[in-house]
């Protein structure tokens, strides 16, 4: 529960049948007013996103993300996302800190489906909400805002940190069992968001982006209000893949360290020589790439995943 108390600015609107709300303190009501016409856009496209690709609605009647100046943030609860820092600069923001933002509120509003409409049942399965929502943002910044540069930027701006450390001696694998609180909050860093989120984005790549959706939507309408495991979630997509999908999960999820492909001629050729005390067999990797010189649709989404959609690095 999130109780928020105080004499703050509120301003709201009505659009596409959502009550929309925005709160602030009262130092930051210049803020708010300069750049209410762009949060609001951001938020009725990240709906429309959503609501199309999860196949069904905001799960609640209104959006109140609220504007407050603290250093944290606070994952939302069903129809409240509250951001706090990140969505009020008290500044003319730049177009980064701007995508940053958009970022934040699209995971947040993610969260509304994934993470509350159905919630995990128990904190080895905790890092998909943080894995999904992170994904799911970055799909829907490039398919729906302006930022539809974002899967360029994604691999400038995180990839490397989420390479290093799934390189070094404090890698693990995305997924394992957590036994307590304490255990499932160590886990969140850069395996968890970056790596999850990419092995997600490869998934899609792997049994095409059709499959993907419809798999999240068969998920959502059988789980709604209720608690899954990820055996619940892979089973929707190999179903909507029609393949069966257990050596996937096992090869990217309940192993640490990372590939490396090289191109021998004209074959590309995946190893493991950074894995230690593992299986010697490489990760499946999906590599998509434009046929004959000419554009491919969603040519963001292409060329990531050409250099291959996870962190594994790519000689």
């Amino acid at each position: 529960m999130v109780v928020n108390a105080g004499p703050f600015h509120e301003v709201r609107q009505q659009h596409d049948g959502y009550d929309l709300g925005f709160f602030c303190r009262q130092s930051l009501v210049p803020h708010l007013e300069r750049d209410t016409e762009e949060l609001v856009t951001l938020t009725r496209r990240g709906l429309a996103f959503f609501g199309d690709k999860f196949g069904l609605p905001f799960p609640a009647g209104a959006l109140r993300p609220s504007l407050r100046a603290q250093p944290r943030r606070r994952d939302g609860e069903l129809g409240l996302c509250d951001l706090r820092r990140l969505a009020a600069v008290p500044h003319s923001p730049s177009h980064n800190q701007r995508a940053v933002r958009a970022e934040f509120v699209l995971h947040e509003m993610a969260h509304m489906w994934f993470g509350d409409l159905v919630t995990m049942q128990w904190w080895d399965d905790l890092w998909l909400n943080e894995a999904f929502a992170s994904r799911a943002s970055n799909w829907a910044m490039a398919r729906a805002t302006e930022f539809s540069d974002q899967w360029a930027s994604f691999p400038a701006l995180y990839k490397r940190p989420a390479y290093e450390m799934d390189m070094g001696p404090g890698r693990h694998p995305i997924r394992g069992e957590v036994a307590d609180v304490n255990g499932a909050m160590a886990n969140f860093d850069s395996i968890t968001y970056v790596k999850g989120q990419s092995v997600l984005h490869q998934l899609m790549a792997y049994i095409g982006e059709d499959a993907f959706v419809e798999g999240l939507r068969a998920y959502f309408r059988e789980h709604a209000f209720g608690n899954t495991v990820l055996d619940d979630l892979m089973s929707a997509y190999a179903a909507a893949a029609g393949r069966d999908l257990s050596g996937w999960t096992a090869s990217w999820l309940d192993r640490s360290g990372t590939d490396v492909l090289s191109l021998d001629g004209s074959t590309v050729r995946a190893g493991v020589p950074r894995r230690r005390g593992a299986a010697p067999a490489p990760d499946q990797h999906r590599l998509l790439r434009d046929q004959g010189g000419h554009a491919a649709p969603h040519r963001h989404d292409v060329d990531r995943a050409h250099r291959c959609s996870h962190p594994r690095r790519a000689a």
